[in-house]
This record gives structure tokens, C-alpha cells and sequence, in this order.
């Protein structure tokens, strides 16, 4: 996993993609990074091996011009500059495409034969792949006894595909169902001038709106404030991203299966990264692994989007905290940031009043989800918070463990167990949405949403 973004629009890019790589390093990279823009028919790069502050203080990276632009910080690694994103593409000693990778072979580690081959055809037919280095016993080994890195070869294997006729779109989907990873991948090429190209398997990718252009980021909290609610890219799909929205075209073929991000998997990923944060401080790929086993037998699984999601909704309740350590980087004197998170009880007291019977199975511990309209009052119930429950006088107060916002209660119906929001097994049969209707119109439910606050005992 590494961390990646894009920006187009109004604006210059370099400043926009400086800003959101710097919130974002630390959760997954850092031990080498790169950015690219477009201007006037020209692809601008710089990468080196080090942070962001490595790239600042070592290039010109803050003042490469242009409106369109990508950039990447990646995980640890053993090479030089060369093996940073972005990776490159050149014809007649010109650049035509710069692109960045987010992923891992995962599941479809047992292509590497197929990925050699397509390497040392590639080299043969004069693609010039620039990370290529002694293997030294490591993957992906060709016979000559060299390397390449698997995103160049993805880069060199999109150029082919584009001199053979393939539109950018075309060619990223092609190859990414030639030689699949688990990754999610931007493009600045030459023959899409007002646009970046995107292609998407598994791994993160949100998109965020404002008045001036798109942001694109691994990870959502990496946005502005004005970028409004972010969007999840769909997975095996391919598109142009423009300045005023993008474009989505499924895959032909799906090279594999991912696991669906349902509303039941991301109400259960939440209220287990609440809990943990609640006593532990954690990495981002630690998360991850925490909430691994709720995909069970899918072949790709998108844990990180599940994660970022919740770090993203708790940073807007104001309860996510993050501090920096330094580790050794790639190389000596090189150190990498990394980010620990944990959630900070507000200790706010919130008080609502309930009828007798979901008053007792609260009391009881049956009912852990209190349902109601995302007003403006419930808005600012966040995890940690305390919730003191009236009933005729009588009072009891919970912690809040998550909050599940949803846009029905339809939604909420159908991912959350019935019988933890005031059911019980002899009335659950017959459970239905409308119920809610007693308590708030279908009007005020399209206008707020609904909410179900996640309970424990304190």
C-alpha cells in the first residue's frame, strides 16, 4: 500500500497535491515520493527516494506548472530514485505519460511468469524501463539477471497498448486485466490533455468535489473542507477524471473477485476500529489488518477503503487524533514519517428521552442501537460521546461506541442486526422500515438521513 492523489481544475497542482500528500504520507509512504503535472503539451516529474519534505528540499517540485497534476508516497523499499512513482512513459525522446500505482500483486501473485515474459518483450521492443536494477535474488528476476519494477511495467505495458491504437482508457483497462494487481492507478498522458486517466481493481481511490475542480486521494481526509462528501471510484472500472466530474466504464471482464463494501461490513469494520482507538493508538496498515477477517473468502479484499471510510467520518466528529514519529528510511540519513492514530473521548453529554419499552432494553444491554433522524441535534453525537436516556424521570447514560449514518432507514434495516435496535425474536419476523414512520416522516428522513448511535455500558 502506498498513498496516492490528483488534482484538476482552476487552480495550480503542485501546491494543491503538496498539501494533500502531507496529511496523507504518514498513514502509508514516505520512504519515497514523486509528483507529476501537465502543461501546454508537456508532462513535468520529479520523484527522489525520502518524504515529501526529501522531494521539496531536493527539486523544484513546488513550482512545476501546470492545472493537472498527480502524486505519490510509497512504502519502504531497496533501490534508488528510479524506483519511486511516478514512472514513465517516452516516445522518440519524448515523455507521453507519467503514472502512479497504489496496491500490491496480492491475490494475483502467481502471474509473475506472465509478468516476465510481457518485461523482457517489452525490453526487447525498445521500451525503456528505468527502474530496472541486478535482481539480486529477489521477484520477478529476468534471465539476464535484472529487475524492473512491477508499476514500470505496468507503465511501459500501457504505451504499447496505446501505440497500438488502444485509447488511454482502453489500454489501462487492457492491461490491467493482462497482468492484474491489487491497485488502483492515475495517468497523465499526452493524448488526454484535460483530463487524468484512472483505472481502479481494489484499492482506494475517493473523489471530492469543489467549485474550482476535482481532488482525488487515497485517503478522504486529505480533502478540503469545501470538497463535500467523498466518493468511492467503482472497482474494476476505468475513466477520465475532468475538472468539472469523471467518467466510469466497467471492465469487460472482471480478472478476480472483491469483496463488496455492503452497509453490514462497514457498520461492523467501524465499531471495531471505535473500539480499538478508543484504547489503543494504531497504524493505518495495523487497522487493516484488524478488519482483514471481515471479507472472509474474497480473492481481493478492500480492507483500507473500509478503514479510511472511518477515519474519514471520525476526523469530521472532531474525535481522531494522530501524532508523527520518525523511522529509519530507505537509505542512511533518510528517516520516513509515521502516523498513530487514536479517538479522544469528548466526554459530551447528550440527553434524549425514550419511551418505557427501549428504555428496558437498553437497560438490559438487548438494545446497543439507539435509531433516530440525523438532525441537527444528533449531528453532533460523535464515538465517545455520553448519551443520558430519560424515561419518566428515570435515567441511565451510555458511551457511545460509533456512529452508523445512513441514508433510510431501509439502509439501516437491512446492515444492522434488528434484534440490537429494539426488536426482540418474538417481533423481528415482522420488522419493517415503515415503522419508523411513527416517529419521522419519509419527508424529514430524505431531508436528514438517519442515524443509529452505537451503545456500551460505560
Amino acid at each position: 500500500m502506498c498513498n496516492i492523489a490528483g488534482y484538476i481544475g482552476e487552480r495550480d497542482a503542485a501546491p494543491i497535491l503538496i498539501e494533500m500528500i502531507r496529511e496523507q504520507e504518514g498513514l502509508n509512504g514516505g520512504f519515497y515520493t514523486g509528483i507529476a503535472t501537465l502543461h501546454e503539451g508537456k508532462i513535468y516529474y520529479r520523484k527522489v527516494v525520502g518524504d515529501l519534505d526529501a522531494l521539496l528540499k531536493r527539486t523544484d517540485a513546488a513550482s512545476l506548472p501546470g492545472k493537472i497534476g498527480i502524486i505519490h508516497s510509497r512504502t519502504p523499499g531497496d533501490q534508488g530514485d528510479e524506483w519511486s512513482h511516478p514512472f514513465v512513459s517516452e516516445r522518440d525522446g519524448e515523455i507521453t505519460s507519467a503514472q502512479v500505482y497504489n496496491g500490491s500483486l496480492g491475490h494475483f501473485e502467481y502471474l509473475n511468469d506472465r509478468r516476465v515474459a510481457l518485461a523482457e518483450s517489452l525490453i526487447a521492443e525498445g521500451y525503456n524501463m528505468r527502474s530496472r536494477v541486478p535482481a539480486n535474488g529477489k521477484r520477478l528476476e529476468l534471465t539476464d539477471g535484472t529487475r524492473v519494477h512491477i508499476s514500470d511495467l505496468m507503465c511501459q505495458l500501457i504505451a504499447k497498448r496505446m501505440c497500438e491504437g488502444d485509447s488511454a482508457v482502453g489500454a489501462m483497462e487492457k492491461s490491467y486485466c493482462e497482468i492484474p494487481a491489487e491497485i488502483v492507478g492515475l495517468m497523465l498522458s499526452l493524448s488526454e490533455p484535460d483530463s487524468i486517466v484512472w483505472a481502479r481493481i481494489n484499492k482506494p481511490m475517493h473523489v471530492g468535489r469543489t467549485d474550482h475542480g476535482i481532488y482525488l486521494a487515497t485517503a478522504p481526509q486529505a480533502f478540503p473542507d469545501d470538497a463535500g462528501e467523498p466518493e468511492l471510484l467503482p472497482i474494476f472500472s476505468a475513466g477520465l477524471i475532468k475538472k468539472d466530474g469523471y467518467t466510469a466504464l466497467p471492465f469487460k471482464s472482471a480478472p478476480a473477485t472483491v469483496a463488496p463494501l455492503d452497509g453490514k461490513l462497514i457498520c461492523r469494520a467501524r465499531s471495531l476500529i471505535c473500539e480499538t482507538l478508543r484504547t489503543e493508538k494504531k497504524k493505518m496498515p495495523e487497522l487493516a489488518k484488524l478488519i482483514k477477517p471481515l471479507f472472509e473468502d474474497a480473492e481481493c479484499k478492500q480492507a483500507a477503503c473500509a478503514v479510511y471510510r472511518v477515519l474519514y467520518e471520525l476526523k469530521r466528529q472532531g474525535v481522531l487524533r494522530s501524532e508523527q514519529t520518525r523511522i529509519p528510511g530507505v537509505f542512511e540519513g533518510l528517516t520516513a514519517p509515521v502516523t498513530h492514530l487514536w479517538t479522544e473521548d469528548r466526554q459530551t453529554l447528550h440527553k434524549m428521552k425514550l419511551n418505557r419499552s427501549p428504555f428496558e432494553l437498553i437497560k438490559s444491554g438487548q438494545k446497543t442501537f439507539e435509531l433516530r433522524l440525523y438532525d441537527e441535534k444528533r449531528s453532533a453525537v460523535a464515538s465517545g460521546d455520553l448519551v443520558e436516556f430519560d424515561c419518566e424521570g428515570e435515567t441511565l447514560t451510555r458511551r457511545v461506541v460509533a456512529i452508523h449514518r445512513f441514508a433510510s432507514f431501509t439502509e439501516l434495516y437491512a446492515s444492522l442486526p434488528l434484534t440490537r435496535c429494539g426488536y426482540t425474536e418474538s417481533d423481528v419476523s415482522t420488522a419493517d422500515p415503515r415503522d419508523m414512520e411513527l416517529y419521522y416522516s419519509t419527508e424529514k428522513q430524505a431531508a436528514y438521513g438517519v442515524v443509529a448511535i452505537e451503545l456500551t455500558e460505560i
